[in-house]
């Protein structure tokens, strides 16, 4: 079964917007709690 490239391309597109989304909310997350402490 040959799996088209397009299916490849958007499971990897989907999965690194998922982590950088991730990623960016633990930043911002960290930044207010440490903008609330002061």
């Amino acid at each position: 079964m040959i799996v088209p490239i397009s299916s490849i391309f958007h499971t990897i597109t989907v999965t690194v917007l998922d982590r950088f989304l991730k990623f960016i909310a633990t930043k911002l997350l960290f930044l207010y709690k440490k903008w609330k402490r002061v």
